[in-house]
């Protein structure tokens, strides 16, 4: 066994230390970033879940309860979560509309799967790293995780949505509760 292991250790150090930078991507979210300082007054949360695969966040959160609900609850979860990102998101407007965000690297995953990481400098705290996830579909990168403070938002809201929906009698709907009682009929 310790054989084993000091091969696959030897192995890792033979293989290429960094990814290969995706200038794509890159250029999205530098996009991305010059939209939110072209409207100071906008909000950031709107350009972010704008350039965000909701529908495919949405699948990934809902893990393998996504195959064992209808369209009707998958459509409702989608829209609730992005309403909690929406908020999320929105109590961190003023301090993000006047951050420097600054492109620092980025690694390919894939040809269609990019991790973005950029400095984040604020006048309220010190500088951090965030990062975000890009994937390419029909040529369009979109933004599918962002990473924070070392949690990655999705796989974290994955991890309690499958929490929460595992326990007896839980539903899609109880989710993100919405204040809309119509949103509440099931």
């Amino acid at each position: 066994m310790k054989r084993l292991l000091v091969a696959a250790v030897g192995l890792v150090g033979l293989c290429p230390a960094a990814a290969f930078a995706n200038p794509e991507s890159e250029a999205h979210i530098q996009a991305l970033i010059e939209t939110i300082h072209q409207d100071p007054e906008g909000s950031v949360a709107e350009a972010i879940l704008n350039d965000a695969d909701m529908p495919r966040i949405a699948r990934f959160v809902l893990g393998k309860y996504s195959r064992q609900i209808s369209q009707e609850e998958a459509d409702l979860f989608t829209v609730r979560l992005e309403s909690f990102l929406r908020d999320f998101l929105g109590q961190r407007t003023e301090e993000l509309s006047s951050a420097r965000l600054e492109i620092l690297s980025s690694a390919e995953r894939s040809e269609t799967d990019s991790i973005v990481t950029t400095r984040v400098s604020t006048p309220y705290r010190d500088p951090m790293i965030m990062r975000m996830r890009l994937l390419q579909r029909g040529g369009d990168w979109r933004i599918v995780d962002v990473e924070a403070h070392g949690l990655w938002l999705a796989i974290e809201q994955r991890a309690q949505v499958v929490d929460a929906l595992s326990r007896p009698g839980a539903t899609v709907a109880s989710i993100y509760p919405s204040e809309n009682r119509s949103d509440n009929r099931r």
